[in-house]
């Protein structure tokens, strides 16, 4: 990232800029997902079972259980960025019923919920009543971090330079894979993820956090939203997520 950046200042003869550009940089966490033969108990995933307090009851809405989509083992996360606010440690588990998506937006089709421990979790079995298309194949989630540019507007005579920049920078990530993330700035689709999240939810916080954006992933994830080349996210408000607070989250797919 660091080259690229400063290959690109120096195309537009702006090399001295480059430790003012670096120092604006934003962490975030990359999810890769890797297929393993035989996945480990109480990691990091994307679909396959949650690992579930025994006796917990599983989340329904309207009596029916709501798809598994991922979940994060903490641990993995700690250390990766600073000032990281997603609790410490524990489970942090999503599930989502992408299908009702498509209609009018009800918080009851989603939950994530905060697991305060992994010990004694164990494999929940998806429920019978939870549909064909809404079990999701099994990988897991190797968590990396990178460096993202600011979701900024840019300053009178800085457009051009600053859309080239995010413009090779985009074409750099699109070579690396699909963009699976936590942290850092949603990539937004139609509008604004953060923006579509406070219109729709009415809940007006001015800072929100990606905890999980999921891209259209046919190669790596074998699975597609909405029009195949959908992404799906799930944010909250920072001050939720600081208090480990995740009732509040929202759910936004858009659509290429």
């Amino acid at each position: 990232m660091d080259k690229q950046i400063e290959a690109i200042l120096e195309d537009h003869g702006l090399s001295e800029m480059k430790e003012d550009v670096l120092s604006t940089l934003v962490p975030c966490v990359k999810l890769k997902p890797q297929e393993e033969e035989a996945p480990g108990f109480a990691q990091s995933r994307f679909g396959g079972m949650p690992d579930w307090p025994p006796g917990m009851e599983y989340p329904h809405h309207m009596g029916k259980p709501l798809p598994f989509i991922a979940q994060f083992r903490l641990e993995e996360w700690a250390g990766l960025a600073m000032d990281m606010p997603l609790p410490p440690e524990g489970m942090l588990s999503f599930f989502c019923d992408v299908e009702a998506l498509r209609g009018e937006k009800d918080p009851s089709n989603w939950r994530v919920i905060h697991l305060p421990s992994s010990d004694g979790l164990i494999p929940h079995p998806i429920p019978e009543e939870v549909p064909r298309e809404s079990r999701y194949p099994e990988f897991r989630l190797i968590p990396t971090v990178e460096q993202q540019l600011p979701d900024v507007e840019p300053t009178d005579g800085m457009e051009e330079i600053y859309f080239d920049l995010m413009d090779r920078l985009y074409d750099l990530e699109k070579q690396k894979g699909k963009d699976h993330q936590s942290l850092g700035y949603p990539l937004g689709l139609e509008e604004d993820v953060f923006e579509a999240c406070r219109r729709e939810s009415g809940i007006q916080e001015e800072e929100w956090v990606l905890l999980l954006q999921l891209d259209s992933d046919l190669e790596e994830l074998e699975v597609e939203w909405g029009n195949r080349e959908g992404i799906l996210t799930f944010c909250a408000p920072r001050t939720d997520v600081l208090a480990g607070r995740f009732d509040r989250t929202w759910v936004v797919m858009q659509q290429g």
